[in-house]
């Protein structure tokens, strides 16, 4: 398990028993919430997933630059990471107020008029995975592979757990999917307790947030291909059949992309590795 062989193993383990967590996560609900509500309840997170682009590529962004630092001896590795968090947790506060104002038109837009609450829940669950893959993305760069490995798993668990006691609560389709940002918000938590030990704690006044995300923007583009291609189907057939029809198309879709998370875990490790590896001599 120390070789690098075993690192990537273990990731993808990670990232993969994370999905099969998800499989189980539809089959409760998929029972719980009955066909029309569970196509609801997939049409948000559908929503989710491609809003999880953006963060997802932050994410490698992230891991790259710290881990070249890192590897090369540089006290100031992962420098800014302090300064992006405390501005997106500002900035989730203004999109949790502008999803609330707007969540009938979000709820339109996604084909889920009958749980607008749950509609208004994307966009800061968006913002919220963000935060999360920041911080995964950095300690990623610092070799901390266990533990970004290991909150994969507790991610999963925990949006089981907080969905189920929120649908018993009798939130129906809303709770189901507010399990999702909070387990976010309690991950995030989690993970910036080791984190702040690993930061510099002196911030230099280069590094914005805006440049992170300029740095992203071609690993945006490519996942947000594959993201639509992905789940953007799921929330067409919402728009465009009955509710059984969809709930049963989405239950169906989510056991089919299993496989793909496999090459995600294993992206997790490769990237930081190739990062942090000595160029070929010239």
């Amino acid at each position: 398990m120390g070789s690098d062989t075993g690192k990537a193993a273990g990731m993808a383990a990670a990232v993969m028993g994370g999905n099969v967590l998800a499989l189980v996560f539809t089959v409760v609900f998929a029972r719980r919430l009955g066909q029309t509500g569970y196509g609801s309840l997939s049409a948000l997170i559908s929503t989710f997933i491609i809003l999880m682009v953006l963060g997802s590529a932050v994410q490698t962004t992230v891991a790259r630059e710290v881990s070249a630092a890192f590897a090369s001896g540089d006290p100031a590795a992962g420098a800014g990471v302090r300064r992006w968090l405390r501005r997106l947790a500002v900035a989730l506060v203004g999109v949790v107020v502008v999803s609330v104002l707007a969540r009938h038109v979000l709820a339109t837009l996604i084909g889920v008029g009958d749980v607008p609450w749950g509609a208004a829940a994307t966009l800061p669950s968006g913002c919220l995975w963000l935060i999360v893959s920041i911080e995964r993305g950095a300690l990623q760069g610092f070799h901390r592979y266990r533990l970004v490995a290991g909150s994969w798993v507790f991610e999963q668990v925990g949006r089981l757990v907080f969905a189920l006691i929120l649908v018993a609560a009798g939130t129906h389709v809303t709770g189901a999917f507010l399990g999702t940002p909070l387990a976010l918000a309690f991950i995030s938590i989690v993970l910036l307790i080791p984190l702040r030990h690993l930061l510099p704690h002196a911030e230099p006044h280069e590094h914005p947030l805006g440049e992170l995300l300029k740095r992203a923007a071609v690993p945006v583009a490519a996942l947000a291909l594959i993201a639509w291609m992905q789940d953007g189907n799921v929330i067409v057939v919402k728009h465009i059949a009955t509710g059984k029809q969809a709930g049963s198309y989405a239950a169906a879709a989510v056991a089919a992309k299993a496989i793909m998370w496999v090459a995600v875990g294993l992206g997790l490790f490769l990237v930081p590795s190739a990062a942090s590896s000595p160029g070929p001599s010239r």
